[in-house]
């Protein structure tokens, strides 16, 4: 979800399908009036193959391992498994209840490991988007782990799962925003703007960046 020098241009069209396939999906678990449950669902269908599809050519797009790779396999896996639970399993089914709570929690861990690999980036603007827009993926991700504790079809269990979706929805396009700023800053930035993060120097790092202007 995180975008940095291991990825080519088409990054960008990735994340953009992600954020789509997102913002589909919290459309579908909306509760609209005028809409039919049948197209709220196919409308959340579509968006998690849109989100497993912009997800995949993401990692295609890595040229090394990292955390934010395998971050984005594993997201891959928990979103293949919710699309699996949708066509395999009865609507409202308690396998599929199941199958797609444990989708939801394997993207909350890919996600994690993507915001630790943001955090050991270079402290600039594009990264620190990146980074929240991790934190958001996880809050949303999470709060539709919750939902699915809840008793099914209660007002909380929609209201929970509905605010998951859409601030998944805000995280991913977030991401997008970000990877607009790192595509600008590679087009302008001459090589001495990189030498801090060649070197590897400490100071670059958000760990640093964090501790040091909270000291102050």
């Amino acid at each position: 979800m995180v975008i940095n020098e291991t990825v080519t241009e088409s990054t960008l069209f990735a994340l953009t399908i992600e954020a789509i396939g997102t913002i589909l999906s919290a459309i579908g678990n909306t509760p609209i009036p005028f809409l039919s449950q049948s197209l709220l669902y196919d409308m959340d269908n579509i968006g998690d193959i849109l989100q497993v599809t912009g997800t995949g050519i993401q990692i295609d797009d890595e040229r090394v391992l990292s955390l934010n790779k395998i971050g984005n396999i594993v997201i891959a896996s928990g979103n293949l498994e919710e699309i699996a639970a949708n066509f395999l399993f009865a609507r409202g089914s308690a396998l599929q209840q199941l199958l797609l709570q444990q989708g939801n929690a394997v993207q909350v861990v890919g996600t994690g490991l993507a915001l630790v690999y943001s955090y050991e980036q270079t402290p600039n603007l594009a990264n620190l988007y990146g980074l929240y827009a991790n934190l958001l993926q996880i809050v949303g991700l999470s709060l539709q782990v919750l939902a699915g504790t809840l008793p099914s079809n209660s007002t909380e269990s929609t209201v929970t799962n509905t605010i998951g979706n859409w601030i998944q929805a805000g995280g991913a396009n977030l991401a997008v925003v970000s990877q607009v700023i790192e595509n600008n800053n590679s087009d302008n930035n001459s090589s001495e703007d990189h030498s801090g993060y060649q070197d590897g120097g400490d100071k670059y790092r958000y760990g640093y960046y964090f501790h040091n202007h909270a000291a102050c």
